[in-house]
C-alpha cells in the first residue's frame, strides 16, 4: 500500500511560503511539482532562512517568482 502524495502547495504554505499571493499559472506550475521537487525547494528555503536575515530586498518587487 503506497502513501498519499502531499499536496505541494498545502506542503508549501505550511512552510509559510505564500502561494496564495501568486497568480494562478504559477500556482498551477507549483501544484505540479514532484515530491522530490517540493522537498528540494523546501530544502532551499530552509537554508535561506537559516542564513539570517537578508537586508537587499527590501522595497524591491519580485516578479515572476516568490522571494521567500
Amino acid at each position: 500500500m503506497s502513501t498519499p502524495k502531499q499536496d505541494p502547495l498545502q506542503a508549501l504554505r505550511d512552510a509559510g511560503v505564500p502561494v496564495d499571493d501568486i497568480p494562478q499559472e504559477q500556482r498551477a506550475a507549483l501544484a505540479g511539482l514532484s515530491e522530490q521537487e517540493m522537498n528540494t525547494l523546501l530544502d532551499i528555503r530552509r537554508r535561506v532562512e537559516d542564513a539570517g536575515e537578508v537586508q537587499g530586498y527590501a522595497g524591491c518587487t519580485v516578479t515572476g517568482g516568490i522571494l521567500f
